[in-house]
């Protein structure tokens, strides 16, 4: 018997079915020649469900941060920390990451309000476009993976023990987690934000990191073995207080 692939669109003949009570033969004919066409469409339905949510993750962004997109990060200038590159326009650092295996990357500058966050937040986005975020439920910003330093240490601290274990679980294993506005959580608690990173860069997780806070300032509330892990990917971000100019 005969058919044509839906994928090539080639006739092909299959092994003829047999009689099946109550089942209509035309609804069980094969309309796929091969296990590489087979495989074109599983990819094609991947990459449907990444860019659907590439588009959710974009609409449950805090509603400052709605509407981002890479026109944003044109005019963008990153310096790296340990490495003599620097990029205008953040398209190729966010390429660089998304394609690769480095477990961080860490988005520095003195200066508040200059877009370190609506990066941080577009990257995690981007990431649903490789298949990151598979058989997730997207319904808010932190099912992305994002949450402020503040919060991650208020969640490890709650009085539940299995809610502590849930969430130390997720900030350790997630296969992306932003730590938003790093140095802004109680410097007794930095030992806690300093075990995630540890624990991640073993488990090869990527993890997106902002901060305000200075080199020197770094190394002190963290001590210099975190800040090598962070200076691993450490890029200073340039520009001025965008909430202040408009």
């Amino acid at each position: 018997m005969n058919s044509t692939c839906k994928v090539c669109e080639k006739s092909f003949e299959y092994e003829p079915l047999k009689e099946i009570l109550d089942v209509k033969l035309s609804d069980l004919r094969p309309s796929i020649c091969s296990s590489q066409c087979e495989s074109r469409i599983k990819e094609e339905l991947q990459r449907e469900v990444s860019k659907n949510v590439f588009y959710r993750i974009l609409n449950v962004m805090p509603e400052c941060y709605k509407g981002v997109n890479m026109s944003d990060f044109s005019e963008m200038t990153l310096k790296s920390s340990i490495r003599q590159e620097v990029f205008k326009g953040a398209d190729e650092l966010i390429q660089r990451f998304c394609n690769s295996d480095y477990w961080n990357i860490s988005l520095f500058s003195p200066v508040y309000g200059n877009g370190k966050t609506r990066l941080g937040l577009y990257i995690l986005a981007c990431l649903a476009l490789k298949g990151v975020y598979k058989m997730r439920e997207i319904t808010s910003i932190q099912d992305t993976g994002y949450y402020s330093a503040i919060d991650i240490c208020k969640l490890l601290r709650t009085e539940s023990f299995d809610s502590k274990q849930f969430y130390q679980k997720r900030f350790y294993n997630s296969r992306a987690l932003m730590i938003d506005d790093l140095g802004q959580e109680p410097e007794n608690q930095a030992v806690e934000i300093s075990g995630i990173l540890k624990v991640r860069e073993e488990n090869k997780r990527k993890t997106i990191i902002t901060s305000n806070l200075t080199k020197d300032q770094l190394e002190k509330r963290y001590t210099g073995r975190v800040y090598s892990r962070l200076a691993k990917g450490a890029f200073l971000v340039e520009g001025n207080d965008r909430r202040i100019e408009k």
